[in-house]
């Protein structure tokens, strides 16, 4: 299992327990706790998604024995984050079920998993296990037990109590009220974000690069791809003009699809790209701010002298034609319609520079926006983004929903 989850600040938490006896706390989970849990992770510019398998598994899986590959899965696409809910009930144990040989129906990536059935595990012992105590890569786990008389409880689910309190690899804490389950529940997540995302470390450009990078994953995460519209712009990359504008209906998804290409092309060595998005709140929105952006990035990439007390708008200029030599460089300015003056006239855009054969740029504003007629439309390839069809509907609503299982 690798820890990918992290670095594209998403943290994605697989509940782990037992469903009858535990069904008070995962409803304050998934309609009090997580709600809080996701503002508090937004203000630091990360995802939180709650599993919670309640709701994953169809009568058909579970019959057909695919319940225990499916938390599985979970558990590893939810890597390194883990949650584990202990009561009183041991729960479900496959090899109790005499009608499904579980041995023949797990994937063999699991094959490990029948031994664990063999000896008599619960599913919920097999999850806690696999997610967390057997890792040999580092989890940020915590475990919440709930405060009830072990002496009359199964001996295995004892047990396993007890081996959870005695390691010392994650946070384990008792509540006796559903109160005190919602309190040790948020500072448990307080100290991760402290730990993983502390406040405070997002002025640097790195930084904010890193802000920029999660608004972009954000926008593309539901993202279908739009064969006509992905062509052009591929087309404009590879082709000879150097100007394209991005144009359609406000909501047909333009930053969507530009977010899309300016990640994929931030993947590419071979090139430089600064993207700048009007909807993203952590750049702001004036025609400086997005001159300002495109400054500080060629100052990092080009190594051309940048001076924080000089007007953007007119230090652009200067340094575009610096940009000549060195790797090919790609702007991205996206929403240019709601970008605002900064005192004067910017919305005539006479302060954007010509620039060198070796870039290109691109802007996106909806097709009737005042601002285009500020641009000589003989200088821009243009590029319309259509409505989105009803099978990308479809596939649409199956990729939202596949997050949640």
């Amino acid at each position: 299992m690798t820890a990918n989850n992290i670095d594209n600040r998403h943290i994605r938490v697989f509940i782990s327990s037992t469903f009858n006896d535990m069904q008070s706390e995962r409803d304050e989970l998934v309609s009090k706790i997580f709600p809080i849990l996701r503002k508090k992770a937004a203000e630091r510019n990360v995802t939180v998604t709650d599993i919670d398998l309640r709701w994953g598994i169809t009568e058909e899986e579970s019959r057909n024995g695919k319940v225990i590959d499916i938390c599985l899965d979970e558990i590893e696409k939810s890597h390194p984050f883990f949650i584990g809910l202990l009561g009183s009930r041991y729960g479900w144990t496959p090899a109790e079920d005499k009608d499904a040989d579980y041995g023949t129906v797990i994937e063999p990536r699991h094959g490990w998993a029948t031994d664990d059935i063999r000896n008599g595990l619960s599913i919920t012992e097999m999850e806690i296990r696999y997610g967390a105590l057997r890792s040999d890569s580092p989890v940020y786990g915590s475990f919440f037990l709930k405060d009830c008389d072990e002496s009359g409880i199964d001996p295995r689910q004892a047990r396993l109590r007890q081996e959870i309190r005695e390691q010392d690899r994650y946070e384990v804490h008792v509540y006796g009220s559903m109160a005190e389950f919602t309190e040790q529940v948020i500072g448990s997540f307080d100290r991760l974000l402290d730990t993983l995302y502390p406040e405070g470390s997002g002025d640097s450009l790195e930084s904010r690069r890193a802000q920029q990078r999660y608004y972009l994953q954000q926008k593309t995460m539901y993202y279908i791809p739009d064969k006509a519209a992905d062509k052009r712009i591929e087309d404009f990359l590879h082709g000879s003009r150097s100007n394209l504008l991005v144009t359609g209906t406000s909501g047909m998804g333009k930053s969507t699809l530009l977010a899309w290409h300016a990640l994929r092309l931030m993947e590419d060595v071979n090139q430089d790209v600064i993207a700048f998005f009007a909807g993203n709140s952590a750049h702001n929105a004036t025609f400086a701010d997005a001159a300002r952006w495109v400054c500080l990035n060629l100052s990092d990439f080009r190594g051309i002298e940048y001076d924080a007390s000089e007007n953007p708008l007119i230090q652009l200029g200067r340094m575009a034609g610096q940009t000549a030599s060195g790797k090919r460089l790609v702007i991205i300015i996206d929403g240019i319609n709601q970008l605002s003056d900064s005192g004067g006239n910017d919305r005539n855009l006479v302060w954007w520079p010509e620039w060198p054969e070796n870039v290109k740029v691109i802007f996106s504003s909806p097709q009737n926006a005042e601002i285009i007629k500020e641009l000589d439309l003989r200088e821009w390839e243009l590029a319309s983004i259509g409505k989105m069809t009803i099978d990308g509907r479809i596939e649409l609503a199956g990729k939202y929903f596949s997050q949640y299982r």
